[in-house]
């Protein structure tokens, strides 16, 4: 995601294009939360990608199911549910 709430700003909208001033460890400087579910994220700013907001790792016992965590295993997960749909369909 491109913007992140800044909770210690009095709410702010933070873009991640603000390389400059941003690190990995601004989320505990400015308590930087999604702006969807409020889950805390972190400035991802690598070579090959454009910078952007992650969640952390989500925790087994997370309730939160947030439209713009994308984890491997989630991704794993909605490809498998696809893919055995896509089998059923042209199996029967």
């Amino acid at each position: 995601m491109l913007y992140a709430k800044s909770m210690y700003g009095g709410g702010k909208i933070i873009s991640a294009d603000q390389v400059n001033s941003l690190d990995y460890k601004s989320y505990k400087r400015l308590g930087l939360r999604c702006i969807e579910c409020g889950e805390e994220v972190y400035l991802k700013n690598g070579d090959n990608k454009k910078p952007h907001f992650a969640h952390f790792k989500k925790l087994e016992n997370s309730s939160h199911n947030c439209p713009f965590r994308m984890t491997l295993y989630g991704l794993r997960g909605r490809l498998k549910r696809v893919t055995d749909s896509v089998v059923h369909l042209y199996s029967c």
